[in-house]
Protein backbone atom coordinates (compact mmCIF):
# COMPACT_ATOMS: atom_id res chain seq x y z
CA UNK A 1 0.00 0.00 0.00
CA UNK A 2 0.70 3.81 -0.59
CA UNK A 3 2.93 4.91 2.52
CA UNK A 4 0.17 7.69 2.83
CA UNK A 5 -2.77 5.47 2.32
CA UNK A 6 -0.73 2.48 4.71
CA UNK A 7 -2.00 3.09 8.00
CA UNK A 8 -2.64 -0.48 10.27
CA UNK A 9 -5.69 -0.59 12.95
CA UNK A 10 -3.21 -0.60 15.98
CA UNK A 11 -1.52 2.05 15.23
CA UNK A 12 -4.41 3.85 14.00
CA UNK A 13 -6.01 2.83 17.17
CA UNK A 14 -3.03 4.34 19.59
CA UNK A 15 -2.86 7.84 17.47
CA UNK A 16 -7.03 8.29 18.28
CA UNK A 17 -6.95 6.74 21.63
CA UNK A 18 -3.58 9.19 22.66
CA UNK A 19 -4.93 12.50 21.17
CA UNK A 20 -8.69 12.16 19.89
CA UNK A 21 -10.50 9.95 22.28
CA UNK A 22 -12.14 11.02 25.50
CA UNK A 23 -10.27 10.73 28.75
CA UNK A 24 -13.66 9.42 30.22
CA UNK A 25 -13.72 6.69 27.19
CA UNK A 26 -10.80 5.33 28.67
CA UNK A 27 -11.64 5.31 32.34
CA UNK A 28 -14.43 3.19 31.35
CA UNK A 29 -11.86 0.42 29.31
CA UNK A 30 -10.26 0.00 32.79
CA UNK A 31 -13.56 -0.17 34.52
CA UNK A 32 -15.22 -2.93 32.14
CA UNK A 33 -11.74 -4.72 32.78
CA UNK A 34 -11.81 -5.05 36.31
CA UNK A 35 -15.23 -5.17 36.90
CA UNK A 36 -15.54 -7.90 34.45
CA UNK A 37 -12.72 -10.28 35.02
CA UNK A 38 -11.74 -12.54 38.40
CA UNK A 39 -8.56 -14.54 38.95
CA UNK A 40 -8.97 -18.14 38.03
CA UNK A 41 -12.71 -18.42 36.96
CA UNK A 42 -12.88 -20.85 34.44
CA UNK A 43 -14.34 -20.06 30.96
CA UNK A 44 -17.80 -21.45 28.64
CA UNK A 45 -16.04 -23.30 25.61
CA UNK A 46 -18.54 -24.69 22.66
CA UNK A 47 -16.49 -27.39 21.72
CA UNK A 48 -15.29 -28.41 25.04
CA UNK A 49 -11.76 -30.12 23.79
CA UNK A 50 -10.21 -28.92 27.14
CA UNK A 51 -11.28 -26.78 30.18
CA UNK A 52 -10.30 -23.14 30.64
CA UNK A 53 -8.80 -21.27 33.38
CA UNK A 54 -8.41 -17.15 33.10
CA UNK A 55 -5.93 -14.34 35.48
CA UNK A 56 -4.87 -11.11 35.01
CA UNK A 57 -1.09 -10.42 35.04
CA UNK A 58 0.54 -7.35 35.40
CA UNK A 59 4.51 -6.99 34.65
CA UNK A 60 6.50 -3.81 35.03
CA UNK A 61 9.74 -3.20 33.18
CA UNK A 62 12.05 -0.09 34.31
CA UNK A 63 12.26 2.30 31.59
CA UNK A 64 11.44 5.70 31.11
CA UNK A 65 8.22 5.22 29.17
CA UNK A 66 6.65 8.61 28.61
CA UNK A 67 8.42 9.99 25.67
CA UNK A 68 6.71 7.23 24.23
CA UNK A 69 4.84 4.25 24.13
CA UNK A 70 6.30 0.64 22.89
CA UNK A 71 5.88 -0.38 19.37
CA UNK A 72 4.54 -3.79 20.22
CA UNK A 73 5.85 -7.13 21.85
CA UNK A 74 7.48 -9.49 19.35
CA UNK A 75 7.55 -13.20 19.77
CA UNK A 76 10.16 -15.57 18.85
CA UNK A 77 10.59 -19.38 19.71
CA UNK A 78 13.94 -20.23 19.02
CA UNK A 79 16.01 -23.52 20.04
CA UNK A 80 13.69 -24.66 22.51
CA UNK A 81 13.64 -21.22 24.22
CA UNK A 82 10.63 -18.51 24.23
CA UNK A 83 11.42 -14.63 23.86
CA UNK A 84 9.08 -11.67 23.64
CA UNK A 85 10.85 -8.33 22.21
CA UNK A 86 9.52 -5.35 23.62
CA UNK A 87 10.25 -2.49 21.57
CA UNK A 88 10.70 1.16 23.80
CA UNK A 89 11.31 2.37 20.36
CA UNK A 90 10.75 6.03 21.21
CA UNK A 91 13.35 5.88 24.08
CA UNK A 92 15.91 4.18 22.17
CA UNK A 93 15.56 0.78 23.50
CA UNK A 94 14.82 -3.14 22.85
CA UNK A 95 14.32 -5.11 26.14
CA UNK A 96 13.85 -8.85 25.30
CA UNK A 97 13.46 -11.41 27.99
CA UNK A 98 12.80 -14.62 28.30
CA UNK A 99 10.25 -17.48 29.02
CA UNK A 100 10.40 -16.15 33.17
CA UNK A 101 10.22 -12.24 31.88
CA UNK A 102 13.65 -12.07 33.00
CA UNK A 103 15.74 -9.45 30.79
CA UNK A 104 18.42 -11.20 28.68
CA UNK A 105 18.98 -8.42 25.91
CA UNK A 106 18.71 -4.94 26.50
CA UNK A 107 20.12 -3.19 23.74
CA UNK A 108 20.13 0.38 22.28
CA UNK A 109 18.64 1.59 19.08
CA UNK A 110 19.79 4.31 16.62
CA UNK A 111 16.60 5.90 15.70
CA UNK A 112 13.74 7.37 17.79
CA UNK A 113 11.22 7.09 15.04
CA UNK A 114 10.67 3.27 15.47
CA UNK A 115 12.95 2.07 12.67
CA UNK A 116 13.56 -1.59 13.29
CA UNK A 117 10.61 -3.33 12.52
CA UNK A 118 11.69 -6.84 12.86
CA UNK A 119 13.83 -8.36 15.23
CA UNK A 120 15.48 -12.32 15.13
CA UNK A 121 17.55 -14.29 17.58
CA UNK A 122 20.29 -16.48 16.34
CA UNK A 123 22.21 -18.83 18.73
CA UNK A 124 23.23 -15.03 20.77
CA UNK A 125 23.47 -13.06 18.40
CA UNK A 126 20.32 -10.40 17.88
CA UNK A 127 19.17 -9.28 14.19
CA UNK A 128 17.03 -6.40 13.36
CA UNK A 129 15.43 -4.99 10.26
CA UNK A 130 15.03 -1.42 9.79
CA UNK A 131 12.43 0.61 7.51
CA UNK A 132 15.76 2.18 5.90
CA UNK A 133 15.99 -1.28 4.15
CA UNK A 134 19.04 -2.77 6.34
CA UNK A 135 19.77 -5.33 8.65
CA UNK A 136 22.05 -5.00 11.59
CA UNK A 137 23.57 -7.32 14.57
CA UNK A 138 24.38 -7.21 17.97
CA UNK A 139 26.76 -9.84 18.40
CA UNK A 140 26.81 -12.36 21.37
CA UNK A 141 24.66 -9.43 23.63
CA UNK A 142 26.78 -6.59 22.63
CA UNK A 143 26.07 -3.46 22.65
CA UNK A 144 27.14 -1.67 19.85
CA UNK A 145 25.31 -2.96 16.78
CA UNK A 146 27.46 -3.61 13.27
CA UNK A 147 25.95 -3.22 9.46
CA UNK A 148 25.30 -6.89 8.50
CA UNK A 149 24.06 -5.98 4.90
CA UNK A 150 22.42 -3.06 3.39
CA UNK A 151 19.29 -4.41 0.62
CA UNK A 152 19.36 -2.28 -1.65
CA UNK A 153 22.71 -3.10 -2.39
CA UNK A 154 21.50 -5.98 -3.77
CA UNK A 155 20.75 -5.96 -7.48
CA UNK A 156 17.64 -7.93 -7.31
CA UNK A 157 16.18 -6.25 -4.19
CA UNK A 158 17.29 -2.74 -5.47
CA UNK A 159 15.71 -3.78 -9.43
CA UNK A 160 12.13 -5.28 -7.55
CA UNK A 161 10.88 -2.07 -6.80
CA UNK A 162 10.25 -3.11 -2.95
CA UNK A 163 11.43 -1.90 0.14
CA UNK A 164 10.66 -3.19 3.79
CA UNK A 165 7.54 -2.96 4.82
CA UNK A 166 7.08 0.55 7.11
CA UNK A 167 4.72 -0.67 10.08
CA UNK A 168 4.34 -3.61 11.86
CA UNK A 169 1.82 -6.27 10.33
CA UNK A 170 0.18 -7.32 13.35
CA UNK A 171 1.76 -10.71 14.01
CA UNK A 172 5.29 -10.60 14.65
CA UNK A 173 5.67 -14.75 15.42
CA UNK A 174 9.03 -16.29 14.69
CA UNK A 175 9.37 -20.45 15.51
CA UNK A 176 12.81 -22.05 14.81
CA UNK A 177 14.03 -20.43 11.85
CA UNK A 178 16.69 -21.59 10.24
CA UNK A 179 20.52 -20.25 11.67
CA UNK A 180 21.21 -17.96 8.20
CA UNK A 181 17.49 -17.11 7.40
CA UNK A 182 15.50 -13.30 8.15
CA UNK A 183 12.04 -13.10 7.01
CA UNK A 184 10.54 -9.42 6.26
CA UNK A 185 7.31 -7.93 5.18
CA UNK A 186 8.13 -5.89 2.08
CA UNK A 187 6.10 -3.07 0.55
CA UNK A 188 6.53 -1.23 -2.94
CA UNK A 189 8.64 1.58 -3.26
CA UNK A 190 7.12 5.03 -3.78
CA UNK A 191 9.85 6.89 -4.62
CA UNK A 192 8.81 9.07 -7.50
CA UNK A 193 12.24 9.08 -8.73
CA UNK A 194 11.95 5.39 -9.65
CA UNK A 195 8.34 6.62 -11.45
CA UNK A 196 7.06 3.36 -12.40
CA UNK A 197 6.72 2.47 -9.04
CA UNK A 198 5.14 5.92 -7.71
CA UNK A 199 1.24 4.70 -8.12
CA UNK A 200 -0.46 1.78 -6.09
CA UNK A 201 -0.13 -1.27 -7.60
CA UNK A 202 -1.57 -5.27 -6.42
CA UNK A 203 -0.11 -8.57 -6.93
CA UNK A 204 3.37 -7.73 -6.07
CA UNK A 205 5.29 -9.56 -3.43
CA UNK A 206 4.29 -9.77 0.02
CA UNK A 207 7.34 -11.26 1.56
CA UNK A 208 10.87 -11.89 1.49
CA UNK A 209 14.08 -14.53 2.76
CA UNK A 210 17.32 -13.69 2.60
CA UNK A 211 20.25 -16.02 3.37
CA UNK A 212 22.58 -13.41 5.47
CA UNK A 213 25.53 -16.07 4.60
CA UNK A 214 24.88 -16.60 0.95
CA UNK A 215 22.93 -13.39 0.04
CA UNK A 216 20.00 -15.76 -1.53
CA UNK A 217 16.74 -13.43 -1.76
CA UNK A 218 13.67 -14.66 -2.19
CA UNK A 219 9.92 -13.24 -2.44
CA UNK A 220 6.88 -14.88 -1.58
CA UNK A 221 3.01 -14.36 -1.68
CA UNK A 222 0.70 -11.49 -3.28
CA UNK A 223 -0.42 -8.55 -1.64
CA UNK A 224 -4.43 -8.50 -2.82
CA UNK A 225 -5.90 -5.34 -4.05
CA UNK A 226 -8.04 -4.99 -1.02
CA UNK A 227 -4.78 -4.41 0.77
CA UNK A 228 -3.36 -1.69 -1.61
CA UNK A 229 -6.59 0.13 -1.82
CA UNK A 230 -7.79 0.02 1.19
CA UNK A 231 -11.09 -1.50 0.93
CA UNK A 232 -11.90 -2.72 3.85
CA UNK A 233 -10.05 0.34 6.00
CA UNK A 234 -8.41 -0.49 9.03
CA UNK A 235 -8.83 -4.03 8.86
CA UNK A 236 -7.62 -4.50 5.25
CA UNK A 237 -3.92 -5.74 6.34
CA UNK A 238 -2.69 -8.92 6.12
CA UNK A 239 -0.80 -11.10 8.57
CA UNK A 240 2.51 -13.43 8.96
CA UNK A 241 4.20 -15.94 11.05
CA UNK A 242 7.00 -17.57 10.59
CA UNK A 243 7.79 -21.18 11.05
CA UNK A 244 10.80 -23.02 10.31
CA UNK A 245 11.11 -22.91 5.93
CA UNK A 246 6.81 -22.28 6.16
CA UNK A 247 5.37 -18.41 5.67
CA UNK A 248 1.87 -18.55 7.33
CA UNK A 249 -0.12 -15.57 5.53
CA UNK A 250 -3.12 -14.77 6.33
CA UNK A 251 -5.97 -11.83 6.29
CA UNK A 252 -8.39 -9.69 8.91
CA UNK A 253 -11.59 -10.24 6.52
CA UNK A 254 -11.73 -13.82 6.39
CA UNK A 255 -10.36 -17.29 7.63
CA UNK A 256 -8.55 -18.18 5.20
CA UNK A 257 -4.87 -19.02 5.73
CA UNK A 258 -2.21 -20.27 3.16
CA UNK A 259 0.91 -22.28 4.56
CA UNK A 260 4.02 -21.35 2.06
CA UNK A 261 6.65 -23.84 1.64
CA UNK A 262 9.52 -21.16 0.77
CA UNK A 263 12.08 -24.51 -0.21
CA UNK A 264 9.44 -25.72 -2.97
CA UNK A 265 7.35 -22.71 -3.36
CA UNK A 266 4.11 -25.09 -2.95
CA UNK A 267 1.13 -23.16 -1.44
CA UNK A 268 -1.66 -24.73 0.86
CA UNK A 269 -5.20 -23.08 1.26
CA UNK A 270 -7.06 -23.84 4.15
CA UNK A 271 -10.22 -21.55 5.34
CA UNK A 272 -10.85 -21.74 8.71
CA UNK A 273 -13.90 -19.51 10.10
CA UNK A 274 -15.60 -18.88 13.41
CA UNK A 275 -18.41 -20.71 13.77
CA UNK A 276 -19.37 -16.80 14.86
CA UNK A 277 -18.69 -15.83 11.63
CA UNK A 278 -22.51 -15.49 10.12
CA UNK A 279 -22.03 -12.17 8.02
CA UNK A 280 -19.55 -11.50 5.54
CA UNK A 281 -17.56 -7.97 6.06
CA UNK A 282 -18.41 -4.82 4.20
CA UNK A 283 -15.93 -2.88 2.24
CA UNK A 284 -15.90 0.75 3.45
CA UNK A 285 -17.85 3.33 1.77
CA UNK A 286 -15.57 5.89 1.38
CA UNK A 287 -17.15 9.45 0.61
CA UNK A 288 -16.40 11.75 -2.93
CA UNK A 289 -14.91 14.44 -0.44
CA UNK A 290 -12.63 11.88 1.30
CA UNK A 291 -13.68 14.04 4.85
CA UNK A 292 -13.43 12.20 7.76
CA UNK A 293 -12.14 9.39 6.23
CA UNK A 294 -10.63 8.40 9.99
CA UNK A 295 -13.66 7.97 11.53
CA UNK A 296 -15.54 6.58 8.79
CA UNK A 297 -12.99 3.45 9.08
CA UNK A 298 -12.70 3.57 12.70
CA UNK A 299 -16.24 3.10 12.89
CA UNK A 300 -16.38 0.40 10.09
CA UNK A 301 -13.22 -1.28 12.36
CA UNK A 302 -15.46 -1.43 15.88
CA UNK A 303 -18.60 -2.73 14.41
CA UNK A 304 -17.18 -5.07 11.59
CA UNK A 305 -16.45 -8.83 11.70
CA UNK A 306 -13.16 -9.56 11.74
CA UNK A 307 -10.03 -11.73 12.51
CA UNK A 308 -6.62 -10.83 14.17
CA UNK A 309 -3.21 -12.47 13.58
CA UNK A 310 -2.54 -16.01 13.99
CA UNK A 311 0.37 -17.44 16.61
CA UNK A 312 1.40 -20.89 16.42
CA UNK A 313 2.32 -22.08 20.56
CA UNK A 314 5.20 -24.67 19.93
CA UNK A 315 4.04 -26.51 23.99
CA UNK A 316 0.54 -27.18 22.86
CA UNK A 317 1.02 -27.39 19.14
CA UNK A 318 -2.02 -25.64 18.75
CA UNK A 319 -2.45 -22.26 16.83
CA UNK A 320 -4.70 -19.66 18.41
CA UNK A 321 -6.28 -16.62 16.96
CA UNK A 322 -9.01 -13.77 18.17
CA UNK A 323 -12.34 -13.69 16.17
CA UNK A 324 -14.78 -10.30 16.84
CA UNK A 325 -18.06 -11.00 15.92
CA UNK A 326 -20.11 -8.22 14.30
CA UNK A 327 -21.57 -5.48 16.45
CA UNK A 328 -24.49 -3.39 15.98
CA UNK A 329 -23.79 0.42 15.85
CA UNK A 330 -26.83 0.36 18.75
CA UNK A 331 -27.69 -1.84 21.52
CA UNK A 332 -31.64 -3.07 22.70
CA UNK A 333 -32.05 -0.13 24.93
CA UNK A 334 -31.04 2.45 21.40
CA UNK A 335 -27.61 3.25 22.77
CA UNK A 336 -24.64 3.61 21.02
CA UNK A 337 -21.98 0.64 21.32
CA UNK A 338 -18.71 1.50 22.01
CA UNK A 339 -15.19 0.12 21.83
CA UNK A 340 -16.20 -1.36 25.35
CA UNK A 341 -18.60 -3.38 24.16
CA UNK A 342 -16.40 -5.33 21.40
CA UNK A 343 -16.49 -9.02 22.10
CA UNK A 344 -13.62 -11.62 21.49
CA UNK A 345 -13.21 -14.94 20.57
CA UNK A 346 -10.56 -17.24 21.36
CA UNK A 347 -10.33 -19.81 18.37
CA UNK A 348 -7.90 -22.98 19.19
CA UNK A 349 -6.80 -24.75 15.92
CA UNK A 350 -4.61 -28.21 16.04
CA UNK A 351 -1.35 -28.30 14.01
CA UNK A 352 -3.63 -29.29 10.51
CA UNK A 353 -5.41 -25.80 11.34
CA UNK A 354 -8.69 -27.45 12.33
CA UNK A 355 -11.08 -25.55 14.55
CA UNK A 356 -11.01 -27.67 18.12
CA UNK A 357 -12.26 -24.67 20.38
CA UNK A 358 -13.93 -21.25 21.13
CA UNK A 359 -13.84 -19.36 23.67
CA UNK A 360 -15.20 -15.70 24.39
CA UNK A 361 -12.81 -13.79 26.51
CA UNK A 362 -13.77 -11.96 29.66
CA UNK A 363 -13.08 -9.04 28.99
CA UNK A 364 -14.56 -6.06 26.07
CA UNK A 365 -11.98 -4.24 24.01
CA UNK A 366 -11.17 -3.25 20.69
CA UNK A 367 -7.43 -3.86 20.56
CA UNK A 368 -7.54 -7.70 21.77
CA UNK A 369 -5.07 -9.21 19.25
CA UNK A 370 -1.38 -10.10 20.52
CA UNK A 371 -1.02 -13.37 21.87
CA UNK A 372 2.15 -15.00 23.88
CA UNK A 373 2.13 -18.51 23.86
CA UNK A 374 2.92 -20.54 27.27
CA UNK A 375 3.00 -23.90 28.85
CA UNK A 376 -0.52 -24.16 29.20
CA UNK A 377 -2.26 -21.71 26.52
CA UNK A 378 -1.58 -17.82 25.62
CA UNK A 379 -1.30 -14.52 27.57
CA UNK A 380 -3.04 -11.64 25.58
CA UNK A 381 -1.42 -8.27 25.73
CA UNK A 382 -4.05 -5.90 26.35
CA UNK A 383 -2.30 -2.46 24.85
CA UNK A 384 -5.36 -0.05 26.13
CA UNK A 385 -4.19 -0.83 29.90
CA UNK A 386 -0.95 -0.10 29.78
CA UNK A 387 0.83 2.69 32.19
CA UNK A 388 3.31 5.14 31.78
CA UNK A 389 5.50 6.57 34.58
CA UNK A 390 8.67 8.24 34.24
CA UNK A 391 10.43 5.13 36.62
CA UNK A 392 9.11 2.35 34.51
CA UNK A 393 6.37 0.50 31.92
CA UNK A 394 3.84 -1.51 33.14
CA UNK A 395 1.84 -3.63 30.95
CA UNK A 396 -1.07 -6.05 31.62
CA UNK A 397 -2.06 -9.27 29.92
CA UNK A 398 -5.22 -11.62 30.12
CA UNK A 399 -4.09 -15.40 30.86
CA UNK A 400 -6.09 -18.06 29.30
CA UNK A 401 -4.48 -21.56 30.40
CA UNK A 402 -6.44 -24.75 28.94
CA UNK A 403 -6.44 -28.54 30.19
CA UNK A 404 -7.77 -32.04 29.08
CA UNK A 405 -10.62 -32.74 30.66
Amino acid sequence: MHKALRESAPNAFFKLIRNEIPYFFRLGVLDVFFIGCTSHKELETYVSHFRYEYDTIMRSYNTDFTKGYTGGIDVIFQDSSLFKVYNFCRVNEIKIVNYMNETVYSLPQYNSNCDVIYTAIRNNDVYVTTTDNKIYVYCDKGRERELVIDLMQIDQFKQSGLTVEWVKPGGDQQVNVPDKIIYFRVNQNYDDSLGKYSTPEYDFPTFAKLNIETKELNFYGKTPYSDVYGQYGFVSDGFDLYIGDYIIAHNAVNGEIEKINTLTGKITKTVVKSRFDKIPIEKVNYPEDKKDVNNIKMKHYLLSPHYEPLFYNPYTNCYYRIFHPMMNEFNSEGLLHTAQDKKSVLMVLNSNFELMDEVFLPINQMMVLKLIPTQNGVEIYLPELANRTEQKATFQFLSIQHFKK
